[in-house]
């Protein structure tokens, strides 16, 4: 089980509702709970969610899903804020990727979960609460920064799924919606968007992976 250093456990029995799904329900190969936000308790942050083309995902957090008559729900994507996974496909697919350091790993988690068939359910009766960007503060107070980490993440790993010609094609639509992004809800000037836009395109040109070193580079600004 993995299980960030920004989650309360309030729920004493949560990991057992878990591992009992676990052993009941053998067809699935990994597991979460319900993740509600720490300061909204009765608001969900994440119940898992579903993969979408193009490098997208839902979230599925919805607040009927706390009141739910099931319990649980099948998805295609998991959070490794809190994650159970049985050992043999531990063994057999890996954890996650250290390709990608922050914010990309659960996703490249699940795309590879889910290429190799392994199912995986949100057990709504089982909770937690989480810190919501409480790492992400400590690491870097300039947002830009962490919008940048976010869509290089992004673009460099849609590199391993898509052909040259139409990882370019994602990459140009990409990038015109961070600009837009940049400009609409950052405020930031046309020259400087236009600068970061072409950054984001030349580190994604080079790139394979953003690991640790990379990213720790982004944040320092040496990248």
């Amino acid at each position: 089980m993995l299980l960030n250093n920004d989650t309360v456990i309030a729920q004493k029995d949560f990991l057992w509702k878990m591992v009992n799904f676990m052993q009941k329900e053998r067809r699935f190969g990994a597991c979460v709970p319900c993740i509600c936000y720490y300061d909204m308790p009765d608001s969900i942050w994440n119940c898992g969610g579903k993969l979408l083309p193009l490098g997208q995902r839902r979230y599925f957090k919805g607040t009927g899903l706390l009141n739910a008559k099931s319990d649980f729900i099948e998805v295609s994507f998991v959070t490794g804020c809190c994650l159970l996974i049985r050992s043999d496909n531990l063994k057999r697919f890996g954890l996650l990727s250290e390709d990608f350091f922050f914010g990309e790993e659960d996703y490249e988690f699940s795309i590879r979960m889910n290429k190799n068939n392994v199912k995986m359910a949100c057990l709504l009766k089982a909770r937690i609460y989480h810190k919501v960007s409480s790492t992400g503060k400590e690491l870097a107070d300039d947002k830009l920064k962490m919008v940048f980490v976010h869509h290089l993440n992004r673009i460099v790993h849609m590199k391993r799924y898509y052909s040259q010609r139409i990882w370019r094609l994602y990459k140009i639509v990409a990038l015109a919606y961070v600009y837009l992004l940049l400009r609409r809800k950052y405020k930031v000037r046309s020259k400087d968007g236009a600068a970061y836009v072409r950054k984001l395109w030349k580190y994604s040109e080079s790139l394979d992976k953003v690991d640790k070193c990379t990213f720790g580079d982004v944040i320092r600004g040496e990248l």
